[in-house]
């Protein structure tokens, strides 16, 4: 039996989607129903996984974990003993939005950060998820439904950490986002309500795409042994997969193993045999392991330079960035970045403007200004100048203001007018 996995642009009522499919790292296909929205059945449809829900919106397997959008709601649970029944239920978030402007789109990504996206960005909060409730199986409550009457609603995916803490924005600007996932190269895409996906990479605009890369889904694999017994090789393949579950889980095991993982990664990485999803989410494995590796950074430092892929030099650079602010061992961004604003090639411009963004070099925005001053692709100098609106401060923009080029005038009046100045 094939599955084909739901990833077709449609135009969707949020009061009459479909019933949500996620897999588990073991292969199962777990899915809510459309006519008991609070219900979640293993693949049989006559077990019940879990239920007590409100209208569920999104699933996405961590590990064991079954994390579940059900608005107002943002819920884990777990089947502890392996009877196929959820034994406990952990609520992480409350009051996120109505059914309508609810959470959607829960996604995993290679960083390790679990992206969700929401058609009511106020409702969400400041910096973390509230602090985790936990309740045993039949104790779990939901809140009566009250959607809330707002002036006007405004669309984002955010990001946060596997416990919910570090919520961010990272794209904003949509209407009300219904699905979300990435593609092969870690770029983001959003369902909107009316249909249509739209694209977006990290700190820019929306933009009209499709995602790639969708494969069919064999859920009658082979029985799956433990992660912990797997080969490097063939933990390597599930990078690859498909199957969100399968890449994080090969991912987590990677990372559990410790400085052992490092040698093979970077002589598979040496190659050019890897397909792109496997070599995207193999360099962020690496770009994950080792906060303090002395070669780790260096080699991540080296790529943008010298790697011949468009995608290797584009993920390095992401890492790069990444690598600075989770771990903060290296505190200023290493010469290849700098060197990349000047790239013949606009992505690799973009990606690092996104890198000084993302890393808070304020001390780089003489090299942003320079930037704007002669940027003539649309995306890279919408990302400079919304990168001088977190890293510039007032003074400055308002003496660019007096700039005798134009490029520079344009983004410092955009910043500061973005920063209500």
């Amino acid at each position: 039996m094939k599955l084909t996995l739901l990833l077709i642009a449609m135009q969707i009522s949020a009061f009459c989607r479909a019933g949500e499919t996620a897999v588990d790292v073991r292969g199962r296909v777990f899915e809510s129903a459309g006519t008991s929205p609070d219900l979640i059945f293993v693949g049989d449809g006559k077990t019940v996984f879990a239920q007590g829900f409100h209208k569920i919106q999104s699933m996405a397997w961590h590990g064991r974990d079954l994390w579940v959008s059900n608005a107002p709601d943002l819920t884990i649970v777990r089947d502890l003993d392996g009877d196929d029944r959820a034994d406990e239920y952990v609520l992480v978030g409350r009051h996120l939005g109505d059914k309508e402007h609810g959470l959607h789109g829960l996604a995993w990504g290679a960083d390790g950060k679990l992206y969700l996206c929401t058609g009511d960005l106020a409702s969400m909060p400041t910096h973390e998820l509230g602090r985790a409730m936990r309740f045993h199986q039949g104790e779990y409550e939901r809140l009566p439904e009250s959607p809330v009457a707002r002036a006007a609603y405004e669309g984002a995916v955010l990001r946060c950490d596997p416990d919910g803490r570090e919520l961010e924005v990272v794209a904003r600007g949509f209407d009300n986002p219904q699905s979300f996932r990435f593609d092969e190269g870690f770029n983001g895409f959003v369902l909107g309500r009316e249909g249509g996906w739209s694209r977006f990479f990290f700190g820019s605009k929306k933009l009209p795409g499709e995602p790639g890369n969708t494969q069919p889904f064999q859920p009658d694999r082979k029985v799956r042994p433990p992660y912990d017994q797997w080969t490097f090789d063939e933990l390597l393949e599930d990078l690859g997969s498909s199957v969100a579950a399968w890449a994080v889980a090969a991912q987590e095991e990677f990372l559990k193993r410790g400085e052992s993982i490092k040698v093979g990664l970077i002589q598979r990485l040496a190659g050019s045999d890897l397909p792109p999803q496997q070599r995207t989410w193999a360099l962020w494995t690496l770009g994950r392991a080792g906060k303090d590796d002395v070669e780790i950074e260096a080699w991540f430092a080296r790529q943008p330079g010298i790697a011949q892929d468009l995608n290797t030099r584009i993920q390095c650079l992401r890492i790069i960035a990444c690598r600075m602010r989770e771990f903060g061992f290296t505190k200023v961004v290493p010469p290849c970045v700098i060197e990349a604003l000047n790239d013949a090639e606009p992505r690799i411009r973009f990606e690092a403007v996104q890198a000084l963004w993302q890393a808070r070099q304020a001390a780089q925005v003489p090299a942003l200004i320079e930037l704007a001053a002669r940027e003539q692709d649309a995306d890279t100098f919408y990302s400079a100048w919304n990168a001088l609106v977190d890293l510039a401060d007032e003074a400055t923009l308002k003496r660019c203001l007096a700039d005798s080029r134009e490029g520079v005038r344009r983004a410092a009046g955009l910043a500061i007018k973005k920063q209500g100045k």
